[in-house]
């Protein structure tokens, strides 16, 4: 025959009833500090001074090299990872602030610390584009962060470019003089022929025409060499195939402050209020059961 064993508390349950008169006993403190916990977070975001957020997307900029360079058709003047880091470095900053007129110490000037502390950049997927967002106390201020910051990127990578694109167009105008002679011995040549035409009993003038045939052939065969160098650098130097580091559209600034945002506020305000009054209310339970005890 089983005999029915009695039976305990549910694991659990004493500390459920503690909970559940501990709320009881407080409940008009936690509530009255959660309302007012959310009713001063959401005033203190009248206070705190608005942020507006600019952003921007740059596409690295490009070289074109020579199809017969290891078969590379085109190299970017500088990877937008690097770029990326080459923006949170010190000297870069400083360079951007000193073209906006703020000082570069760190606390001098709370522009300063916002737009140090602001600006971000992100690689988008794995192409060689390099997004740019930093905030400013206005919209205008945000958007003129953004442009001197990109414009400080842009004029770097163009002195970088520089020594590739002087090279390309000196090597243009060479082969374009160059080619310009060509031509213009290449008529001279036709003209030599043209006047002194072979007769049929002198052959003393036989030996002057192969000559001069051979000439021809050489200078047309240069000719031809010299237009497709000329086709080749014109195409490296073609703005579709090598530019500078440029933005892909318009710079775009938040219609409304990004910052501080009013729901996440208060709702902050309220949790950590209500926090505060548990903590209370439980030293005050932890200070009533000491007296007790006394």
């Amino acid at each position: 025959m089983n005999r029915i064993q009695p039976t305990g508390l549910i694991p659990g349950s004493g500390a459920l009833t503690v909970s559940i008169d501990f709320a009881r006993r407080h409940l008009v403190l936690i509530s009255a500090s959660f309302v007012i916990g959310g009713v001063l977070g959401y005033v203190l975001t009248f206070l705190i001074p608005q942020q507006w957020e600019a952003r921007s997307v740059l596409q690295m900029g490009q070289i074109q090299t020579s199809p017969t360079t290891n078969g590379q058709q085109s190299v970017v003047i500088e990877t937008a990872a690097r770029a990326m880091e080459r923006m949170k470095l010190g000297p870069f900053q400083d360079a951007v602030l000193k073209k906006l007129n703020l000082p570069s110490d760190p606390g001098a000037n709370k522009n300063t610390d916002l737009f140090r502390s602001s600006l971000t950049t992100q690689v988008l997927r794995t192409s060689e584009l390099l997004e740019i967002g930093v905030r400013g106390y206005s919209a205008e201020q945000a958007r003129r962060f953004l442009l001197e910051t990109q414009n400080e990127l842009i004029h770097l990578h163009s002195v970088l470019s520089e020594p590739s694109i002087t090279r390309f167009q000196s090597d243009l105008d060479e082969t374009r003089t160059s080619l310009a002679a060509a031509m213009a011995q290449y008529r001279q040549l036709q003209q030599m022929g043209a006047q002194n035409p072979p007769k049929q009993n002198a052959n003393a003038k036989f030996s002057e025409q192969v000559l001069l045939g051979n000439l021809l052939s050489l200078t047309e065969s240069e000719m031809r060499n010299l237009r497709l160098r000329q086709s080749a650098l014109e195409e490296q130097l073609n703005p579709a195939r090598t530019f500078n580091t440029r933005p892909l559209g318009d710079v775009e600034v938040s219609r409304r402050p990004v910052f501080p945002k009013k729901v996440p506020f208060a709702v902050g305000g309220a949790l950590l209020a209500a926090l505060v009054a548990t903590m209370f209310g439980m030293w005050a339970d932890s200070r009533r059961g000491h007296n007790s005890s006394a």
